[in-house]
């Protein structure tokens, strides 16, 4: 048995919500993501990811450090302004992190 995945979602507004949704079809078909939690520079929908059964881990600077939530961790950018996705993952790249993919099990290509 393979050791889960483990993500941490960056952004905590509806695009990483969405995410979220994505991560639970994962698990209930058996694939094995671990939801750390998630890093957003705002903190504006603190009070939603408690009833997910998640919560805001800090900044994204908290990812970068890596301290907080290990090292074996990678991330999903759930932000829907691409300047601000590029400008994250070289940071988030640069501190040695992986960015995952994620695909939905219900998902299909014509």
């Amino acid at each position: 048995m393979t050791a889960p995945t483990r993500l941490v979602i960056v952004g905590a507004g509806g695009f990483g919500r969405e995410v979220h949704g994505v991560v639970t079809a994962m698990n209930a078909t058996g694939t094995r993501v671990d939801l750390v939690g998630y890093v957003d520079d705002h903190g504006t929908t603190d009070e939603l990811l408690p009833r997910l059964g998640t919560a805001r881990l800090g900044t994204v600077e908290t990812l970068c450090d890596g301290g907080t939530v290990g090292d074996d961790v990678g991330y999903v950018i759930a932000i829907g302004a691409g300047s601000v996705r590029r400008t994250i993952d070289e940071r988030l790249t640069a501190a040695g992190r992986h960015a995952l993919t994620l695909v939905h099990p219900m998902a299909t290509v014509g």
